[in-house]
């Protein structure tokens, strides 16, 4: 019997070993993390195959309790237009179109963005982003482990040419994108706002994957779910462009 401690413990130690060397795993490479995205959301070919989106569904400020209607209009390569309906705090819009970023809502006006703020918008009209997330964030870097409400996900670090910054987490099973955090500027050009967004309930939609809700924590808590996409539909490219016969002013640092 005085051998039976021993021996157990030994016994125990080589049960464990498996999962310890798991834990040990190297993680995988940045590059096969966006591999296994893109490839969970349809892939390459699948992805050319469309040229225009148009997503309608429902917004709720949910701090505020308003709710409203919203549509993004987007077509390749680099063009879109964000327009939200809500009660009590009016229509909004934010649109790129290829070379200029604007906002309007009816405390301001129509804005046109500059700086870091353009910036900002043009990486987010990337028609293809899934495929060209590498280009538009070359140094990218798997930096752990993380885990995302209740997935486990590998946290990866991305920094474009002009030095933003964004941490994407990746679902380690399924391998979409389930949450976006980093700084971005405010509206008014004058601070750094934090976001963090999740995206989630992907579904098929003429053969690709996409989050039908995106859910905001901050900087200002609020949920769009997407009830409607349609592919390939044609838009005027003028939706794109500030109101004609707007007047404007400049934001953006």
């Amino acid at each position: 019997m005085k051998r039976a401690l021993p021996v157990l413990s030994f016994c125990l130690l080589i049960a464990t070993f498996p999962a310890r060397a798991q834990r040990a795993e190297k993680p995988p490479t940045s590059q096969e993390v966006v591999a296994k995205f893109v490839k969970a959301v349809g892939g390459e070919e699948a992805w050319h195959k469309l040229h225009s989106r148009v997503r309608k569904g429902t917004i709720e400020f949910t701090d505020m309790g308003l709710k409203g209607t919203v549509e993004l209009d987007e077509e390749a390569p680099d063009k879109i237009l964000l327009s939200a309906k809500v009660a009590v705090l009016g229509d909004f819009s934010r649109g790129y179109d290829g070379t200029t970023g604007w906002s309007e809502n009816p405390q301001t006006g129509v804005v046109k963005m500059s700086g870091s703020e353009l910036a900002d918008t043009r990486r987010e009209a990337e028609f293809y982003m899934p495929l060209r997330l590498t280009e538009v964030y070359p140094h990218m870097e798997v930096t752990g482990p993380q885990t995302v409400e209740g997935h486990d996900a590998w946290e990866v670090k991305a920094t474009a040419p002009d030095g933003a910054m964004r941490t994407f987490d990746f679902d380690q099973k399924t391998g979409y994108l389930l949450r976006i955090t980093g700084d971005e500027t405010s509206p008014d050009g004058k601070q750094k706002d934090h976001i963090e967004l999740f995206l989630e309930d992907y579904k098929p939609f003429d053969g690709i994957m996409l989050p039908t809700i995106h859910r905001q924590t901050s900087p200002m808590p609020l949920v769009i779910e997407f009830t409607e996409v349609r592919h390939n539909v044609p838009l005027a490219d003028s939706i794109f462009s500030p109101p004609a016969g707007s007047s404007s002013q400049s934001t953006g640092q």
